[in-house]
């Protein structure tokens, strides 16, 4: 159903949390609709104690066919929210800490609301002329396809988490080789910040906007039907120190398959 709303709304993004099994049952713990396609999944990651790891309760992927879940991890162990009395009629402006992707996921839908509203304001061709000129994207009704590439090509990695036994693990060395789950995967993992424990890595808007102009941001939306192909050329300057590609999609839903129990 997820994957049907946002293929034939392509300008929804629609944010679900991981979980917060991760603890319990260590990985594929993402249940759906987070394991979704289309769906965008947030995972969660410490923000006092030690705030480059993803938080040991925060569900991890790769789904059952094996695609990188969750997408991105946002800040959840602990945020300040609000805390009600639970008394009626008993106001109260208190807040206390709370964890979960339960709060890494509003973090994160609240930064991509920003994002989509800076693109419809116009203020990318404020900010980043050189990119604003070579674009190609509808910047009244952006797709959720091109702010998931934003998103996830904002991203920092994580470099720390958990095994199943709440162990401290080093992401990058979990994913090279020695990890079960990984060598039965028809793509291993070990690249660092791209893992089943953190997807992407951790959101940080500023990677992708550059506000100072000490960078461009280049955006291109195409639509293709099946078996055709869409081309894009560009130039790198010799004087360029990085660049970062991102592609993202929003896929056909699956179809739907009955199964029936035979006695």
């Amino acid at each position: 159903m997820v994957d049907n709303l946002i293929y034939d709304y392509d300008d929804a993004l629609v944010v679900f949390a991981a979980g917060n099994s991760g603890d319990v049952g260590g990985d594929v713990t993402i249940g759906s609709p987070g394991t979704s396609k289309n769906a965008f999944t947030v995972g969660a990651a410490e923000t006092i104690v030690r705030p480059d790891t993803v938080a040991s309760f925060s569900s991890r992927g790769p789904t059952t066919d094996y695609r990188i879940k969750p997408d991105v991890c946002g800040p959840g162990n602990p945020i300040y929210s609000a805390a009600s009395s639970g008394l009626p009629g008993n106001a109260t402006c208190a807040v206390k800490p709370m964890d979960g992707t339960s709060m890494a996921t509003p973090a994160v839908s609240g930064v991509a609301a920003l994002l989509r509203q800076f693109l419809v304001d116009g203020m990318h061709e404020i900010y980043s002329n050189v990119g604003y000129a070579a674009s190609n994207y509808n910047s009244s009704h952006p797709s959720s396809a091109l702010l998931k590439a934003m998103l996830i090509g904002s991203t920092m990695p994580l470099t720390s988490g958990y095994d199943s036994a709440g162990n401290p693990v080093t992401l990058a060395n979990f994913y090279s080789g020695t990890s079960p789950l990984a060598d039965t995967a028809p793509y291993a993992l070990g690249t660092v910040g791209v893992d089943y424990h953190q997807g992407f890595g951790h959101v940080l808007l500023s990677n992708v906007l550059s506000l100072d102009g000490a960078f461009d941001t280049f955006l291109y939306e195409s639509s293709l039907q099946a078996y055709s192909s869409y081309t894009l050329e560009f130039v790198v300057a010799s004087t360029a120190t990085e660049i970062d590609i991102t592609l993202v999609w929003t896929d056909p839903p699956g179809s739907e398959c009955e199964f029936l129990g035979v006695s």
